[in-house]
């Protein structure tokens, strides 16, 4: 009703010009009275505001700019405040601390944009979208920055730009907002966890040192200009097939990342048959071991080193081994007709740093935040860790183990180039 009544107004105006007829004192009075009422309808003490599609309101300005506190409103006349809009607050330089009501689900970019002296905010939990440089240029962020160069809010990664280096995302990110990384020149990998499903307009634009991404499957969309620039970045490693990849929403000026080469996981194959054969007494036998991985594709092992103390059964049917076996000993062995199933003790397997018995992308992800200090391994995850043998737990180990895991090379340890 009120965007009617500034539209009739505007339109009355313009219909009596149009027609030739002179308005006169009385009629310019009206008109300019109609449209001062209606602007006066979208003001509320400092702030202005508009209306949304959905009926609710979005905080568009605030005129105050001396004002240290501010409490916006959680409705205004009985609507719902659920937005902060593009810029509302930007240049408040006096503006301290805000408080953002239960309700508002949005914060536009720039809204709080250079207010040098805002030092504390509120966010409420049901914030679900936060834009590109909503914080810029405020105490605030640095400050959060200072803490953590992953700055994180309700599990929205809204900024990233001071990040050095390899870094691995944290899984409580559900989504990376636009121009999280901007600009960032000193990024040299990053590592996506399965828990983000987005990855926001110009997330990584004008990354120019960036060489490596590792995106998980679970990204179903990424924004405009999100690898925009990004003039290094040769390899994405993408944890999905083709067909899965091909499914991502992609938008627009992302020839960095197309241009790159994706490296994709193959569809895994059955294993083949494995004979194992010993006499009664300990004797060591040179086989060969086909891993069967749960996530990637299967990779051979040559001459890994069985040794037994038990009698044991020949299997000519499939079977399910642990891979990637440095050192695997063996205590007991059990065969069926249908499938031989390895029950190992004791065992070392290089790259399985989650200690399940196998080597898959989540060996990749904790080593990924092992080598970055995010996380301590036990000491059993340390001993399959050092996957280039340099006795060293490092940035290294996570690569040569992504390059394993993308089937770049056939076997760990791999100590080559």
């Amino acid at each position: 009703m009120k965007r009617w009544k500034k539209f009739l107004a505007v339109v009355s105006a313009a219909v009596v010009c149009a027609a030739g007829v002179p308005m006169t004192g009385l009629q310019t009075g009206l008109a300019e009275m109609s449209l001062t009422a209606s602007a006066a309808e979208y003001i509320y003490g400092d702030f202005t505001y508009d209306f949304l599609d959905d009926g609710t309101i979005e905080i568009t300005g605030y005129n105050d700019k001396n004002e240290t506190e501010v409490e916006i409103p959680a409705s205004i006349d009985g609507v719902a405040v659920t937005s902060i809009g593009y810029g509302a607050f930007r240049d408040c330089t006096s503006l301290n601390s805000v408080a953002i009501p239960y309700g508002v689900t949005s914060i536009v970019s720039e809204a709080f944009r250079d207010c040098t002296s805002l030092n504390s905010v509120t966010i409420p939990d049901g914030v679900t979208s936060i834009g590109d440089r909503a914080f810029y240029g405020t105490p605030w962020l640095s400050n959060r920055q200072s803490e953590d160069p992953l700055v994180i809010v309700n599990g929205i990664l809204i900024d990233g730009s001071t990040c050095r280096g390899e870094i691995t995302i944290p899984d409580s990110v559900t989504s990376i907002g636009d121009s999280a990384f901007y600009d960032c020149d000193s990024l040299t990998s990053i590592t996506i966890p399965d828990s983000v499903t987005s990855i926001g307009d110009s997330a990584f634009s004008n990354c120019d040192s960036l060489t490596s991404i590792t995106i998980l499957d679970s990204v179903t969309s990424i924004g405009d200009d999100a690898f925009y620039d990004c003039t290094s970045l040769t390899d994405v490693y993408y944890s999905g097939t083709q067909e899965q990849w091909n499914e991502i929403s992609i938008g627009f000026d992302n020839y960095s990342l197309l241009s790159a080469t994706i490296h994709f996981v193959e569809t895994p194959v059955t294993t083949k048959p494995v004979t194992t054969s010993t006499t009664e007494s300990t004797t060591t036998t040179s086989t060969e071991l086909i891993t069967t991985a749960t996530e990637f594709a299967t990779t051979t092992i040559e001459s890994a080193t069985v040794s037994s103390t038990e009698p044991a059964t020949t299997a000519t049917e499939s079977t399910t081994t642990i891979p990637i076996a440095a050192t695997t000993t063996i205590s007991t062995s059990t065969t069926t007709s249908e499938s031989t199933t390895t029950i190992l003790t004791g065992f070392t397997i290089c790259g399985d740093i989650t200690l399940d018995g196998t080597v898959t992308m989540a060996d990749v992800i904790l080593l990924n935040k092992a080598a970055v200090r995010l996380v301590d391994l036990t000491d059993a995850s340390r001993a399959n860790a050092d996957c280039d043998l340099s006795g060293e737990v490092d940035g290294n180990d996570a690569m040569v183990l992504l390059r394993f895991q993308m089937q770049l090379i056939d076997t760990l340890p791999y100590t080559g180039t």
